[in-house]
């Protein structure tokens, strides 16, 4: 098992990769939640975001 994870780790590409697709599902997981947040017309956040 420690072997695979040396390979994994050796591999820059691919942790490039991985890393880029955490970074991409994060972002649409924001835009999901900013997307129902606005919808189901949360006033009190709203204007929470708006005063910082």
């Amino acid at each position: 098992m420690l072997e695979v994870v040396n390979q994994f780790l050796a591999d820059p590409i691919l942790v490039g990769v991985i890393l880029f697709a955490v970074c991409v599902n994060a972002g649409a997981l924001g835009l999901k939640w900013e997307r129902r947040r606005e919808a189901m017309g949360d006033a009190e956040a709203r204007a929470r975001s708006q005063s910082e």
